[in-house]
């Protein structure tokens, strides 16, 4: 019972253990079928998460897909548009570059034609003062001659017609230059003092035709050793006080000049050119410096003029580094002034133009009226150079001099009549002047116009004779050999070394010079011959560059004047040749003398080996100023600018 009973057991118990591990595993079997459905369940939600997310993408997709078809289409048409547009301007283009090829050749010829009319006015300008040298030149000997009162009328006439033709053809020139942009500054030193004497002598005849006085005024402050282009300041110069002279019926014309600001070793100065003329309208002013304009234009105008005058100023004063201004009221007169910077001259460079200190320490009384320009011209360049006392006394009667000399009897050394601005006879001031003479001690000057010739010296009471209007230049020369035999002054362009290459004696004079003329045109030929045998020279001539360098190789000569255009062989071809001799004569000074007058002339002349350029129509002071520069000095060729 007991074995069977346990034997029931076991089996009970192998039942209910193979129940419980049947219930086990299939609750095992279940926990796995769950986890095997949750993972299906978890799958499933991803992949409907997926799907929606796919079906949102295709969704986007199918939008961007309608956008871009959408957008195709648009570009499509609009690079349809940019197409017709691309092949607008390629047609375009091809249009440009026609246009600029046009514009291309067009500029050409205007430059080619800008070219010729330049060639053609140096043409002309070259042509026309050819006979124009003849004109003047013979002018010139001729009023130097014994003539009628009508002769020298119309000889006068003559000389001064020729002269305003002149200055149109320079005019003319210079416009060419600013036509054809080659208008430019040369600076070189010079001496302030020398340019505005330099101006004054040449518009002094203009003034006495007119009958005007000329001022000029230097501050004491304004430093006269400059570097800048001398010439064009000159030319603007002149150019503004003709002007100034033309439209002044009565009254002055004053020259000033005074320094504006000083910067180390540079300097801006201010030119100013005032008149008492018949002034400028204000509507008028604009017009002054366009090219061709003029301020009256009508066929009844009064003042002839090319209108290029102020225009070719204003274009050199801008290449200056400066500008031009004019202040101006009808009837009242006008201002033009213009300002320009300068370096200043490296320290010790001497003066041309200098009061020696003997002269300086004497004491001068001008005799003349207060309004009188040229009486205070003089008492204003006396106290500039620092003399120790200068005073101006106006005297209207001879008693009133006689008077006053024997009061100041010890006090002057020099009594400067200044003939212009009194009234008093030549002979009654000559009595009253000797009757004082034994008390005074005193030297006489007289002051006169350029074209008064009432005091020639030597005269029985004045010692020395002052053209006015007054130039420092003459003044210093008068009063210098006024006061002593040993003083001595030199006026600009005189002062000059010996040169090395050259025989002659230091001291020898340059009168007695033998001079090769060479030229091919008979009146220029004829015209030198006169001035120079004027001058106390002798010429040869010779009509070709190949016939002067036979006269050079064959004899010795003191210089040349060169022709430069001539048949056979040219002054330029002729100079390189006798630069080329083996002999002393290869170092002789050689001028071009010619009608080329442009820069570039000059700088061809100097490159061929000429010593210096003078151009035609020529003048008996031109000749000899530059005969004084170049005899007696060997053969120096001057820089290159």
């Amino acid at each position: 019972m007991s074995s069977v009973v346990i034997i029931f057991l076991i089996l009970t118990v192998l039942t209910l253990l193979g129940a419980m591990h049947s219930s086990f595993r299939q609750r095992r079997q279940n926990r796995e079928l769950l986890l095997q459905f949750k993972m299906v369940e978890l799958r499933a939600t991803i992949l409907e998460s997926q799907l929606a997310e796919q079906w949102r993408a295709v969704s986007t997709l199918s939008k961007e897909n309608l956008y871009l078809q959408t957008l195709t289409k648009i570009r499509s048409t609009k690079l349809k548009e940019l197409h017709k547009r691309i092949s607008k301007s390629n047609e375009m283009g091809r249009a440009m570059i026609n246009i600029v090829n046009d514009a291309q050749l067009a500029r050409e010829s205007a430059e080619n034609a800008n070219k010729a009319k330049s060639q053609f006015l140096a043409n002309m300008s070259h042509e026309i003062r050819t006979p124009m040298n003849g004109i003047l030149g013979m002018s010139e000997l001729l009023l130097d001659t014994e003539l009628t009162a009508t002769q020298r009328e119309y000889s006068e006439t003559t000389y001064n017609s020729a002269e305003a033709l002149l200055g149109i053809i320079n005019d003319i020139l210079d416009f060419s230059k600013v036509e054809a942009g080659k208008m430019s500054v040369d600076p070189h030193p010079f001496d302030l003092l020398t340019l505005v004497d330099d101006v004054v002598g040449l518009l002094a005849g203009r003034l006495s035709e007119a009958g005007i006085d000329l001022q000029t005024n230097i501050d004491p402050d304004v430093p006269c050793l400059l570097v800048g282009d001398s010439q064009r300041i000159r030319q603007v110069l002149l150019n503004i006080a003709g002007n100034a002279i033309k439209f002044t019926k009565k009254g002055y014309v004053s020259i000033d000049v005074k320094r504006e600001k000083v910067w180390g070793e540079n300097v801006s100065l201010e030119f100013s050119v005032r008149d008492t003329g018949i002034g400028i309208p204000k509507d008028k002013v604009c017009r002054l410096f366009q090219l061709f304009s003029q301020v009256d234009e009508s066929h009844t105008r009064e003042f002839g003029g090319t209108g290029l005058g102020l225009a070719i100023s204003k274009k050199l004063v801008n290449l200056m580094g400066g500008d031009i201004e004019v202040e101006s009221e009808v009837d009242k007169g006008s201002r033009f002034w213009f300002t320009l910077p300068f370096e200043k001259q490296p320290r010790g460079a001497q003066a041309s133009i200098t009061l020696p200190a003997e002269v300086r320490q004497r004491k001068f009384l001008i005799v003349g009226s207060n309004g009188s320009h040229s009486a205070e011209s003089l008492v204003s360049h006396l106290r500039a150079w620092g003399c120790f006392d200068t005073t101006l006394s106006e005297i209207s009667a001879l008693d009133d001099l006689e008077k006053q000399l024997k009061s100041i009897a010890t006090r002057f050394h020099a009594l400067i009549w200044d003939f212009e601005s009194t009234d008093l006879p030549v002979k009654e001031v000559r009595t009253a002047l000797r009757k004082a003479w034994p008390a005074t001690h005193s030297k006489f000057v007289a002051a006169i116009p350029l074209s008064d010739n009432r005091i020639i010296l030597p005269d029985p009471v004045f010692h020395e004779v002052v053209k006015t209007p007054i130039r420092q230049g003459p003044l210093v020369k008068t009063l210098t050999s006024l006061f002593s035999t040993t003083c001595s002054v030199e006026l600009p362009e005189r002062k000059r070394e010996k040169s090395s290459k050259t025989d002659r004696p230091a001291e020898a004079s340059a009168l007695g010079s033998k001079i090769l003329v060479v030229d091919d045109n008979d009146v220029n030929c004829r015209i030198v011959a006169r001035f120079l045998k004027k001058l106390g020279h002798h010429s040869s001539i010779a009509k070709d560059g190949q016939a002067a360098v036979a006269a050079v190789q064959k004899e010795s000569f003191d210089l040349v004047l060169m022709d430069c255009q001539m048949p056979v062989l040219d002054g330029f071809q002729a100079t390189e040749t006798i630069r080329n001799l083996d002999t002393d004569q290869s170092e002789l000074p050689i001028i071009a003398l010619t009608a080329n007058a442009l820069e570039e002339d000059r700088k061809k002349s100097l490159e061929a080996g000429m010593n210096d350029h003078l151009t035609k129509p020529l003048k008996i002071d031109r000749l000899k100023s530059m005969l004084e520069k170049h005899l007696d000095t060997g053969c120096r060729q001057p820089e290159l600018n």
